[in-house]
């Protein structure tokens, strides 16, 4: 009896085995596993045209299952005009379209001679339910100027279930881990007008720790009879964690100014709790106004929270997955060289694959300078994250207004223990010091 009772214990263990190496071949994995990230790049320089039907700047081939993207696509302007206007869109497509995310753009040159640059970041996630796998696809298009796309990447990731809310209502598929929630509005609704900021959208979240990452798109419009300026400010909020953005909607001869940030916070919340985007305008003059919200909240099974700064502390609640570090830093240290690289935030990385975003306001000093013959030009401010196994595509801040200018990288630590770099460094030698603010970094365990 014992001996059948270990033979009978031996075949169960090799049926569970083989299971489970068929679910792995089939692309089902268990709740233990990492969440699986595909992603793409480039970095070729392609005129962006002005055609209401565009050829894709970007694709990127998904398998069957539910997905969330995140795309950030960034452009240069070379003309001497005051300003250019750009849309940029992404579609899943199954073939028929399943999501799209369309913001604009319009980048203040002010007849400046060199390039400036602009970066657009979108959102968008699907069931992909075609036994084929669908496809992202990412285009842009220009109006009347001469505008280049510099740099575009897709990052996907697998959901294991998926929640979207809209206004039509709320819809949700799949079953396990990560569960993946995103908010779409899409209409253009007024911002309240306030000395502060009123809820305009809210995701209910259980407990746990959770990543909530925003992109907002806010919009005026030139009313030829009130040149003026609508000055706007939003927060993201989520229990104690607080991320915030705020500048002018600029009304003067620009018509249909937009304007596109992205904020992100990271929490453990011992209790349900809402993620609130909160945000106000000091006037209605130009008719301010908030469009193409994206809200999207990914759960942490483990969740560490640190400030970014060599030597600062982390704490740590949580033992699932997926593993997320996240770092919020106010302000950093002062940035003044023009050659080396200056690391000006950092994040410890374990073993393992990952997913990493920065986003961050590129902060006073001016980003103008003047020539030798007079004249002012525009001086770019260039920042990084690095890790060992690769170095995301070099992103320019070009107005010292520039507001949450967003990185992505996917890299692998191969040591036990690795540091993801948010580094910068100027363009050229301006004198200038400047400081990034609202810098947050966010690293998440993924499998590729």
């Amino acid at each position: 009896m014992h001996r059948r009772h270990l033979a009978g214990k031996a075949l169960t263990v090799v049926l569970a085995t083989v299971i489970l190496a068929t679910l792995a071949g089939m692309g089902i994995v268990s709740a233990a596993d990492p969440p699986e990230v595909i992603s793409k790049s480039s970095q070729d320089f392609i005129t962006i045209p002005n055609d209401p039907d565009p050829s894709p700047l970007l694709t990127l081939r998904l398998p069957k299952g539910r997905w969330v993207v995140w795309v950030v696509v960034r452009y240069g302007v070379f003309d001497s005009v005051i300003a250019a206007a750009a849309t940029c869109w992404t579609t899943i497509e199954n073939p028929g379209e399943l999501d799209r995310h369309t913001v604009r753009a319009k980048t203040f040159v002010n007849g400046l001679t060199s390039e400036v640059q602009t970066n657009l970041a979108m959102s968008v996630a699907a069931n992909v339910t075609n036994s084929r796998g669908g496809r992202v696809i990412v285009r842009c298009r220009s109006y009347g100027t001469l505008i280049v796309s510099r740099d575009v990447r897709i990052i996907a990731m697998r959901a294991g279930r998926l929640t979207t809310i809209s206004p039509s209502g709320t819809t949700s598929s799949g079953t396990g881990a990560p569960h993946v929630i995103q908010l779409r509005q899409t209409a253009s609704v007024p911002l309240p007008v306030t000395d502060g900021t009123q809820t305009v959208a809210s995701i209910d979240l259980s407990k746990g720790g959770w990543w909530i990452r925003a992109h907002v798109s806010l919009q005026t419009f030139h009313d030829p009879s009130d040149l003026d300026f609508a000055d706007w400010r939003c927060r993201l909020v989520l229990g104690s964690a607080v991320d915030r953005t705020d500048g002018q909607l600029l009304d003067a001869g620009l018509e249909d100014d937009r304007y596109v940030v992205t904020m992100e916070v990271a929490a453990w919340i011992p209790n349900a709790d809402s993620a609130r985007l909160r945000c106000g305008a000091d006037k209605s003059a130009s008719d301010p106004r908030l469009r193409d919200v994206r809200i999207t909240a990914i759960p942490a099974g483990s969740l560490s929270l640190g400030d970014g700064t060599e030597g600062g502390t982390w704490t740590s609640t949580g033992t699932g997955v997926p593993k997320i570090i996240h770092a919020s830093l106010g302000q950093t240290d002062p940035i003044s060289s023009h050659v080396a690289w200056v690391p000006v935030a950092r994040v410890p990385l374990p073993h393992g694959t990952w997913l990493m975003t920065a986003k961050f306001r590129h902060g006073y000093g001016g980003s103008r300078a003047a020539t030798p013959s007079g004249d002012y030009d525009n001086i770019g401010l260039y920042c990084r994250l690095r890790q060992e196994d690769g170095i995301s595509p070099v992103t320019a801040t070009t107005m010292a207004e520039d507001n949450a200018i967003p990185l992505h990288l996917v890299a692998t630590v191969d040591r036990r223990r690795g540091t993801l770099w948010l580094e910068c460094k100027w363009a050229a030698d301006v004198g200038y010091v400047a400081r990034l603010e609202r810098v947050r970094i966010t690293a998440v365990r993924v499998r590729s």
